[in-house]
């Protein structure tokens, strides 16, 4: 308690408005506290007294420190009114700020292309090329999954995409040669930007014919997209390009050819098995004329008898059978018809027997 009364006095007598607001200050409550109006003992009275005075003489210093700091800062965020204030300050750099993003932005779309959307689909059928029951040209698929997966990496391959550049020459296609495209500003830009940092640019380095094929195919796998519809074995096959009829045609042309490639895969296909089955049929016939020869020389070895080309030796003989009870049947059926009229007396005399014997007159 000492020590901090030292303090207190010490910052007090440091100030010199303190003592007298302190005093001014502290009189009033002591007008209102008389030792009179407080039914407490003298020790506690002196107690409250001090813990009194010494709360007044904080609540002082304080107010002085923030006097001698200046004004209180209660909020950072300026207002309304003082950002308008700062606005009408500096017009001019406004309007610069705001030119120059318009105009960055004006060419930025004024240099932007439309861009076509074409989109193919196309309906996969499961290839099985069954010849034989036992034997196939083609290995059936495991699974539909695995069918369409294998149909888009056809689609994808750059064999394909390399016959759809061919037959439409996209070669001397400014979208598909970027050395064939007019310079706009974002390209300049680009180039400047690359020539100032010591970089290159990857389409001067395509110059032969085989190079600028190549960036030609790779442009066109970039901008082909080939995706499977779900729950079908259906494909889409689509692609960007800013000519409209353009990207129509390679669109067509590039399903086109994956159609020819199918088609010339099962005519491939179908032509080695002709070929396997016109090699087994060959054997087969040699062999079947060598067992003929063989059973031609045991028959003659043992005095068999020739059986025809109708079939077995039973089959033959059933045959002979049944061309005898034919004929017999046949004469049975004409000797009733000559009882039956020899038993009727009027029909007697229509009898041949009767009309050719000269006996009978």
């Amino acid at each position: 308690m000492r020590r901090w009364r030292g303090r207190l006095s010490a910052r007090m007598s440091g100030m010199s408005p303190a003592p007298s607001r302190m005093s001014g200050s502290m009189a009033p409550w002591r007008r209102r506290l008389p030792s009179s109006s407080i039914s407490v003992p003298s020790r506690r009275r002196r107690r409250v007294s001090a813990s009194s005075e010494r709360h007044r003489a904080l609540q002082n210093v304080e107010v002085e420190s923030a006097r001698m700091r200046g004004p209180l800062v209660l909020d950072a965020v300026p207002s309304v009114p003082g950002i308008g204030q700062r606005l009408r300050r500096h017009p001019w750099r406004i309007l610069l700020i705001s030119g120059i993003t318009f105009a960055i932005a004006a060419a930025v779309v004024l240099n932007l292309r439309p861009v076509y959307r074409s989109e193919a689909t196309l309906l996969l059928e499961e290839r099985q090329a069954r010849v034989l029951s036992s034997e196939q040209v083609l290995p059936q698929m495991a699974s539909d999954a695995e069918a369409v997966l294998t149909e888009v990496r056809v689609l994808l391959s750059r064999t394909l995409a390399q016959e759809t550049v061919d037959a439409l020459d996209l070669v001397h296609q400014p979208e598909f040669n970027p050395a064939l495209e007019e310079p706009t500003f974002v390209s300049k830009a680009k180039k400047l930007v690359r020539s100032m940092i010591g970089s290159t640019d990857p389409d001067d380095k395509a110059t032969g014919p085989e190079a600028v094929r190549a960036r030609a195919v790779d442009i066109l796998l970039k901008s082909l997209r080939v995706q499977p519809i779900d729950r079908s074995r259906a494909v889409s096959v689509a692609i960007t390009g800013r000519e409209p009829a353009l990207t129509a045609a390679i669109v067509n042309t590039h399903t086109r050819r994956y159609l020819e490639g199918q088609v010339e895969r099962k005519v491939t296909a179908t032509r080695r098995a002709q070929g396997f089955l016109e090699t087994q049929v060959a054997e087969l016939r040699q062999r079947v004329q060598a067992a003929e020869a063989k059973v031609e020389i045991f028959r003659n070895t043992n005095g068999l008898l020739r059986v025809g080309s109708g079939g077995s030796l039973a089959a033959q003989q059933l045959a002979e059978v049944s061309d005898q009870l034919m004929v017999a049947r046949s004469k049975l059926a004409d000797a009733r018809s000559r009882v039956e009229q020899a038993e009727d007396p009027r029909r007697n005399m229509a009898l041949p027997e009767v009309v050719n014997n000269l006996l009978v007159t």
